[in-house]
Parts: C-alpha cells; sequence; structure tokens
C-alpha cells in the first residue's frame, strides 16, 4: 500500500512540476510579444485583449486558470487553422501511437533475439561484432537514417509511398489495415533500427547479468532464454525511462516521411508559429513523458517508497 502511495504521488509530483514548467514558459512568452501586439491597438481594444488572455490578473490566479485548462485539455483555437487545438491533437495522437509502439515493439523483440544469440559466447567474435554494431546504430541520428531510407526506398526504388498516415481514403477492413502497414512500415522500420541498437545493449548486460548470477552456462539455449525472462521487469523499466528519446525519435521521423501524426504538427507548427497548438502538444505530451518516468523510477531495484 505504502508503495502504491509512492507510485501515485511520484507521477502526480512530476506531472505538476511539467505543467507549472510550461505554464511560466508559456506566461514569459506571452508578457514578451505582448507589447508589440498592443501598440496597434486601441486603449479600450487592448484592455480588452490583455483580458482575453488573462494578463491582467496575479501570477497565483494565471496559474490556477492554466492548470484548470489544462486538465480539460483547452487549448484555445489554433493560429494556422482556426479550429479547436485539442481536436488538431486527438486526430494526429493515433497515427503517433501506432508509429511509437509499432516501433518500440520491433526494437524490442529484435533485441531479445539478437542478445540470446550474441551471449551465446560472450565476448567472442560474435558478440562484439553484433554489440559494435548496436552501439553505432544507436548512436546514429535518427533524422540521418530516415533520410537515407526515404532517398533509397522512396525516391530512387518506389518502394514506399511517399508519405501520410494512408493514401486511399476509401479503403475499408483489410485494404484499409494493408495500406496503413504500407504507408507505417519504413518510419517504423528506421525509429526501431536506432532503438534497437540502445535496447540490446541494456538487454544484453541485463541478461549477461542474470547468467553469471545464476551460474548457468551461456552455451545452453534454454539457460539463455531463461536469463532473457529475468531481465525483462529492469528492461522494460529501462525503456520507460527513456521514452522520452523515443518520442524525439518518432517526431523527427514523422516529419521527414510527413507521417500525420504528432510529430508533423508539431513542426507544421513551428512554421506557423502556432504557439497554442505546441503549448498544447507540450502538455499532452512531456505531463504523461515525466509522470511515466517518475513511476519507472520509484520500481528501480532498492529504491524505498521515499525515493
Amino acid at each position: 500500500m505504502r508503495k502504491a502511495g509512492a507510485v501515485v504521488a511520484s507521477a502526480l509530483l512530476a506531472g505538476l512540476l511539467t505543467l507549472t514548467l510550461i505554464f511560466f514558459i508559456q506566461d514569459a512568452q506571452r508578457s514578451s510579444v505582448m507589447p508589440s501586439l498592443l501598440q496597434n491597438l486601441t486603449r479600450t481594444e487592448a484592455e480588452q485583449f490583455v483580458s482575453e488572455l488573462g494578463l491582467d490578473h496575479s501570477l497565483p490566479q494565471r496559474w490556477v486558470g492554466f492548470m484548470s485548462r489544462s486538465v480539460r485539455l483547452d487549448f484555445g483555437l489554433s493560429f494556422s487553422s482556426g479550429g479547436s487545438v485539442r481536436s488538431a491533437i486527438a486526430s494526429s495522437a493515433w497515427p503517433s501511437l501506432l508509429l511509437l509502439a509499432t516501433g518500440i515493439l520491433f526494437a524490442t523483440g529484435l533485441a531479445r533475439l539478437s542478445s540470446i544469440a550474441a551471449l551465446k559466447k560472450p565476448w567472442g567474435r560474435f558478440d562484439k561484432t553484433l554489440t559494435s554494431a548496436a552501439l553505432g546504430t544507436g548512436a546514429t541520428p535518427f533524422h540521418f537514417l530516415a533520410t537515407v531510407a526515404f532517398v533509397w526506398f522512396v525516391v530512387g526504388l518506389f518502394w514506399f509511398p511517399v508519405g501520410g498516415y494512408s493514401g486511399d481514403q476509401t479503403a475499408t477492413g483489410l485494404a484499409h489495415l494493408m495500406d496503413v502497414a504500407n504507408h507505417l512500415f519504413l518510419p517504423a522500420l528506421c525509429l526501431g533500427l536506432v532503438l534497437w541498437g540502445m535496447y540490446h545493449v541494456w538487454f544484453r548486460t541485463l541478461a549477461l547479468d542474470a547468467l553469471t548470477a545464476s551460474g548457468r552456462k551461456p552455451e545452453s539455449l534454454k539457460g539463455r532464454r531463461k536469463a532473457a525472462r529475468e531481465s525483462w521487469v529492469p528492461f522494460v523499466r529501462l525503456v520507460l525511462m527513456s521514452l522520452g528519446y523515443a518520442v524525439v525519435g518518432l517526431f523527427l521521423v514523422e516529419s521527414l516521411f510527413s507521417f500525420r501524426g504528432i510529430g508533423h504538427l508539431f513542426f507544421a507548427s513551428i512554421d506557423m508559429a502556432d504557439m497554442p497548438t505546441l503549448f498544447g502538444i507540450a502538455v499532452v505530451v512531456c505531463v504523461p513523458l515525466a509522470m511515466i518516468s517518475a513511476v519507472a523510477r520509484v520500481f528501480e531495484p532498492g529504491c524505498k517508497a521515499d525515493c
């Protein structure tokens, strides 16, 4: 019960601190641009404009208002489309979640297989070669790998569509699933390969520690598989704590492949200086990431309820 309380408290505190940081950034941004916005308005118009933004209230009152709107996901209207920011984010969320989940699952499954194969002879030639390849792949920038894949497979060989989440808007059933999979494959592959490099190193290290602690022989496939199973909990914890890195890669991959997710919306909003959408994305992305990282931190080995 005490552990559950620590998990809830850590998640709520992380979310509160993240929201507060976003509030101060937004408040500073509004205050900095306000003089230039008000110089061409009459006094009555300026007072009305300041009142609509809530800048005539005290800082604590503005903070409470921001928290209330964030909980309701009320981010106002988009500067670029004129529609609701919440609707724009909601329509982009599913493609991003699908791409992120596919990339992480692909990287995790490949890391498990490659780690089990590499540990047949720890520190042998194959293990060193595979680990070196993983380190090199994990250090490759997402946008570089995605650019190479796009130029090679899309522009050069025409194997995959140029971009988007789906091409045929009228397709249904299996045809729609195949269309989405065709658009999803290359972005998910680029995201997953970079993550695999990091995940392989983690999984191999954890599985090797489990093998050493249990005294099992690495030559035994059954022993390596059992060591891999024992590594799942600490491995998942590391994946959750590094989820922010995966989301950064997601944004870059979406932008390069014009995949209509939150990352694509984020960079489009930067081009249009659409501040309501940018701050809305910051809330719906950063707050959950902070809460997930806080929960994963509580479940570290040896971490007590007060850590």
